[in-house]
């Protein structure tokens, strides 16, 4: 399975292989439908090196979080990013990335890490 999500409130998303605009597509309504359950959430997200996203996957993206921001802003407590290599640590963890999300972001090349902050964030969000 290409795009695999699982949990609640702390959702885990992994990209894997070669991802089709349809999958894509059922990815983005799937966060649409955690969305619409109007609670607090957080993500921790991950892909492998061999990950291909579809053709135009960044334009498929930017219409659904233009529609979607005020959800996002309201419900998403937190992304934590979990990086494969110390490259794509590099990478993930720029400032034009702090920058570009409307909510915490934190990554990391550990998943224990990622989900301890995941799961702190939803707790202090919630008190």
């Amino acid at each position: 399975m290409p795009v695999v999500q699982s949990g609640w409130p702390v959702v885990r998303i992994r990209f894997d292989g070669n991802i089709s605009t349809e999958q894509f597509n059922d990815w983005l309504n799937e966060m649409s439908n955690m969305l619409a359950r109007e609670q607090s959430f957080t993500v921790i997200a991950s892909s492998s090196e061999q990950v291909q996203l579809p053709e135009g996957y960044r334009q498929l993206q930017a219409v659904w979080f233009k529609a979607s921001k005020a959800a996002l802003l309201a419900h998403c407590k937190g992304l934590a990013r979990i990086a494969g290599s110390p490259d794509e640590l590099n990478r993930l963890d720029s400032a034009s990335m702090h920058k570009a999300w409307p909510f915490a972001y934190f990554v990391t090349m550990d998943e224990r890490e990622a989900l301890n902050w995941a799961t702190q964030r939803l707790a202090l969000c919630n008190a």
